[in-house]
């Protein structure tokens, strides 16, 4: 009798500490979104109407190569410099071929890592807004990017 009740608490408390612990999910869910071709295609088009004409004014020489240097380019330090941090924007987000990006993110890494700059107000770099005055995005425009990144978020993990 007393065998039976230690093994009945054993399996309660055993179920009862998976349930909680797993949350009710087994190990084969995943938490991270389903992407699929449909949602990728939603938020591009979002991409394409609002935020691809911003990126191409203020990211595309860094994050998808520039398609003219200024003169300065032909300077040798210069030179290396800006063909460095093209090839290093380049590697983390390529925003030349519309969403998905390329570079070493998923759709949502990229989606986190885009908001986070453009709230903390890291991008672009200090040494590049100092000599191209313009690039640094507007108030309005950081508005329009985070609200698209929201949205595109909210599109990625629908079905979760």
């Amino acid at each position: 009798m007393k065998a039976s009740i230690h093994f009945v608490v054993s399996v309660l408390f055993i179920i009862g500490f998976k349930v909680y612990a797993h949350q009710n999910k087994k190990h084969t869910e995943s938490r991270k979104p389903h992407v699929t071709k449909e949602k990728l295609e939603s938020i591009n088009n979002l991409y394409s109407q609002a935020i691809q004409p911003i990126f191409k004014n203020k990211c595309l020489d860094c994050h998808g190569g520039p398609s003219q240097f200024p003169w300065y380019h032909r300077l040798p330090i210069a030179k290396q410099l800006m063909d460095d941090d093209v090839r290093e924007g380049k590697k983390h987000l390529d925003i030349s071929s519309g969403f998905p990006f390329k570079g070493h993110g998923s759709p949502l890494d990229d989606l986190k890592a885009i908001e986070k700059v453009v709230k903390e107000r890291t991008m672009p770099p200090m040494r590049y807004w100092l000599l191209h005055w313009n690039c640094r995005l507007t108030k309005k425009e950081r508005l329009a990017i985070v609200t698209w990144v929201q949205q595109s978020k909210k599109i990625l993990r629908e079905g979760l």
